[in-house]
């Protein structure tokens, strides 16, 4: 009896240690379970974020192009820098009302009849900005354009001292941040663009941005 009694007690034994190692397997393969599903999850949202990056850079490529094709079409027309200014405005101010945009722009227009050129700057950055512009090769002096609120564009006009390239640098302060642009535009007796717009778009939690410089001489 007591060899029999020996006997089952090694077998209770090996039974307990089989279900604890069972009970274990079990454990490890919930825990694999439960982490490729986080992982899945993870991989998910990391691919829908993806995904909203690239619209968003799709979109904000969009209204580049846009800004691009304002100041082409302006070029065919009559009174080529009021045109590109007020459909700079329009598209701008359209844009403010239909998306979270930001836009700051500063466009400069070469008259290559009468050897002037004009500098307009667009701020529709949802905020004031303190604005300077100064430029080289120039018979006028002066600083422009100081307080330039939402929605708003600002227009100063110089002459040049002589046929050469001129640079025009805009400094301007955004809450309490100083930033600044520069373009270079060339003097002739050809007419002549170069607009540099700096546009940020929020969307769906992204948040994309797009600085360039568009040039064109006719």
């Amino acid at each position: 009896i007591k060899e029999k009694d020996e006997g089952r007690g090694r077998n209770l034994g090996f039974s307990s240690k089989g279900q604890m190692f069972l009970i274990g397997a079990i454990l490890i393969v919930i825990s694999l379970l439960l982490l490729r599903n986080l992982t899945s999850v993870f991989t998910t949202a990391q691919e829908e974020e993806a995904e909203k990056s690239i619209v968003s850079d799709l979109e904000l490529r969009n209204i580049r192009n846009e800004y691009n094709y304002v100041v082409g079409i302006a070029t065919q027309q009559s009174t080529p820098n009021a045109s590109a200014i007020n459909n700079l405005y329009n598209i701008s101010d359209l844009l403010r009302n239909d998306k979270d945009v930001k836009i700051l722009y500063m466009l400069v227009f070469v008259n290559g009849t009468d050897q002037r050129y004009t500098v307009v700057v667009g701020n529709f950055m949802d905020d004031k900005i303190n604005a300077t512009v100064n430029v080289t090769g120039s018979s006028t002096t002066g600083n422009y354009f100081g307080i330039v609120n939402d929605k708003r564009n600002v227009t100063a006009e110089f002459s040049p001292t002589s046929n050469a390239t001129i640079n025009v640098t805009l400094s301007y302060a955004l809450q309490n941040t100083n930033f600044t642009e520069m373009i270079k535009a060339n003097i002739t007796t050809r007419n002549h663009f170069s607009l540099f717009y700096d546009i940020t778009l929020e969307s769906g939690g992204i948040i994309v941005r797009k600085k360039d410089i568009y040039n064109t001489t006719w």
